[in-house]
């Protein structure tokens, strides 16, 4: 027989998926994180289907849409698969590498393939970085079809905060102990802890 979930354990779950939620919300919003697909899936998972967030899912699609649309999208793509590839390639070598230096077969051997894993992983670090420019690239040229979003994820996050607040309390947690790392400071529940760069460390009022 399956037990049911405490309502302690339930309400504690629902709290650490809406925080994540509201992060995932700011960091969009800020444009410092392209993927949308975490916070769908958070909108999703916690229930929330009201019209301010069905508007939510609308515009998470769009901007999802931003990248895919872009003439640069296949090259892009292409250039994130390969550098995957390499990293993986990398890995064998890596793992052949520690079995041959185990069983002392063929050191001068070990070593090349140790060699050839060390260039393949530099090289897989360099086009994920070429990934990750072209993609805020991207994102900047098409500035103004992520902040027409900007007010209405905004709200979300407001809303996001509102029930975390209720399920925190229903968790037997002190919502004033619950810190926010956040690119946007300016929702009315939290303020400023500290900042650290571009990021704000903010609490519960």
């Amino acid at each position: 027989m399956v037990m049911s979930e405490a309502p302690r354990e339930k309400a504690r779950r629902k709290a650490k998926q809406l925080k994540r939620l509201v992060e995932e919300l700011d960091a969009i919003r800020a444009m410092r994180l392209f993927n949308t697909s975490e916070a769908a899936r958070l909108v999703k998972v916690l229930g929330l289907e009201d019209k301010m967030w069905e508007d939510v899912v609308n515009a998470l699609s769009e901007i999802s849409l931003v990248l895919v649309k872009h003439p640069n999208f296949n090259k892009i793509k292409r250039v994130d698969g390969f550098s995957t590839y390499l990293f993986a390639t990398s890995f064998v070598a890596s793992l052949i590498t520690l079995v041959l230096l185990l069983l002392n077969f063929q050191p001068p051997l070990a070593y090349v393939t140790l060699l050839v894993s060390l260039i393949l992983l530099n090289v897989s670090y360099l086009a994920k970085l070429y990934v990750s420019i072209s993609i805020h690239r991207v994102y900047l040229e098409n500035r103004k079809e992520i902040e027409k979003h900007s007010s209405l994820l905004k709200k979300a996050v407001e809303s996001s905060l509102a029930k975390l607040r209720g399920e925190l309390r229903k968790a037997g947690i002190n919502p004033l102990e619950v810190e926010f790392k956040l690119y946007h400071s300016d929702y009315p529940q939290l303020s400023e802890v500290k900042s650290k760069g571009q990021v704000h460390i903010l609490r519960f009022k």
